[in-house]
């Protein structure tokens, strides 16, 4: 079955971190599982607890259909959990996907995750596992529990963050660049337009100095003006 995950990438995303459940989880049915058996094996004394023999064989053989039965379908549930909840970290987004009959998804860009955070009780230090805590823009908090190496997916999703907020920059200055390059040009232009429309406008002025139709006072005058309000 091809996962969630894999199946859902856009172009260009890639899976950094995918995290999984710890060992610990399979520890419940296992018990359940080995109690009903060794109930199986046993053969105390029902007397000691005010039942008659048989009475005390029925509850005991009930108490074992019931331990086993029930240790087993704790351990297929386990199991259908551990091999089809996802959490992953990509370079995009954090995407959390629980259930198969009653799917539950949530897929957060990563600048939309507030916090990613690990709880550990005491059994969970030693055993090396913990829960994921992460909150998104304005959301509730989601808690995953019983997570592998819970520290390493916090790291992954703060490398995967800087990495994204990095590109992201260069993006934004790579657009811009070329947009300030043509207002640059765009003014040398204009500077140069204006330079030649000034000069344009001396000539003529000469011309009619030259000619006797200015006076040199007036020829004086109007420069000034074309000089100090070149447009």
């Amino acid at each position: 079955m091809r996962s969630y995950v894999n199946s859902n990438l856009v172009k260009g995303e890639k899976v950094l971190y995918e995290a999984h459940y710890h060992w610990s989880i399979w520890i419940g049915p296992v018990i359940l599982i080995i109690i009903g058996l060794l109930a199986c094996i046993a053969e105390p004394n029902g007397r000691a607890f005010g039942f008659s023999r048989a009475d005390f064989r029925l509850f005991m053989n009930f108490m074992r259909f019931y331990l086993i039965g029930f240790g087993f379908i704790c351990l297929i549930i386990t199991y259908i959990k551990y091999v089809t909840d996802e959490v992953a970290v990509t370079t995009q987004r954090l995407i959390t996907k629980t259930g198969i009959i009653r799917r539950t998804t949530l897929e957060l860009n990563l600048r939309k995750v507030e916090t990613v955070s690990v709880s550990q009780g005491i059994w969970d230090r030693l055993l090396g596992s913990g829960t994921l805590e992460y909150r998104g823009t304005g959301g509730t908090l989601n808690r995953i529990p019983n997570i592998e190496k819970p520290y390493e997916f916090r790291k992954a999703f703060q490398d995967a963050l800087d990495k994204y907020s990095s590109n992201n920059i260069e993006e934004i200055v790579t657009q811009e660049t070329p947009a300030r390059d043509m207002i640059s040009a765009q003014n040398v232009s204009h500077a140069t337009s204006s330079a030649t429309d000034i000069a344009a406008r001396l000539y003529q002025l000469q011309e009619l100095l030259d000619s006797g139709i200015l006076t040199q006072e007036e020829f004086e005058s109007e420069k000034m003006k074309i000089l100090n309000h070149p447009v």
